[in-house]
């Protein structure tokens, strides 16, 4: 799963195939947090299917039943709110993903993510990118919600090629330029596995989490 990624707009001359206000709109919405990464409950700016530049926060919120049984402190069995930051492509169908699959996705822009492999206390970092000057789009879905406000998640699928790789199990759906519009406007594509080929992957970089252990986050 990906739980850690890059959108430096502005050093990206080449970009996934969206209007040219739309990109000037996400331009203007990452000014303050775009040449930082991005985690888990962080905020950034996604395109809707309604191709509106709005701010979300990363990881749709929600409760689990708790492990060890116990009522907790509300008494309702549930864990605290979980941010879930990736969907499972094979799941959209479920209860869980149904709706916003539905009738509320959206677009993710990244330069670049990251992912770990390796024993817990000996982690590698694998970069994973398209091209250094180049942003993609994510396939995403998104929900408003009176507690935590706009959210989203990211999609993932089986990893191609290049990302099996390195050893991780799951990919970022990365949506292909004739795949944009279909995906915004509903409709089903083809296959959410990416092609070989599509991305580049440089092995055993500096962790971007210097100074944090990578975090998996939950997936469902």
């Amino acid at each position: 799963m990906c739980t850690y990624h890059k959108a430096q707009l502005k050093k990206a001359a080449r970009h996934g195939k969206v209007d040219p206000e739309i990109w000037r709109k996400l331009n203007a919405n990452f000014e303050e947090f775009s040449e930082h990464g991005i985690e888990p409950s962080m905020p950034l700016a996604i395109i809707t299917g309604e191709r509106e530049v709005v701010r979300s926060t990363w990881g749709f919120h929600r409760r689990f039943k708790r492990k060890d049984g116990k009522p907790g402190s509300d008494g309702t069995g549930l864990t605290a709110p979980k941010a879930v930051v990736n969907a499972q492509s094979e799941k959209m169908e479920t209860y869980m993903w149904r709706d916003a699959y539905h009738h509320r996705r959206c677009l993710i822009p990244v330069t670049e993510f990251y992912e770990w492999t390796g024993p817990a206390k000996a982690k590698i970092a694998h970069r994973i990118f398209i091209a250094d000057d180049y942003c993609f789009f994510v396939a995403g879905l998104w929900e408003d919600t009176p507690d935590f406000g706009i959210c989203h998640t990211m999609l993932t699928t089986e990893p191609n090629k290049e990302v099996a790789a390195t050893g991780h199990d799951r990919c970022l759906v990365a949506l292909l330029d004739h795949e944009i519009d279909p995906w915004l406007n509903g409709e089903t594509l083809s296959d959410f596995h990416r092609p070989d080929g599509m991305f580049q992957v440089e092995s055993n970089v500096p962790n971007p989490r210097a100074r944090n252990k990578p975090v998996q986050g939950d997936l469902l």
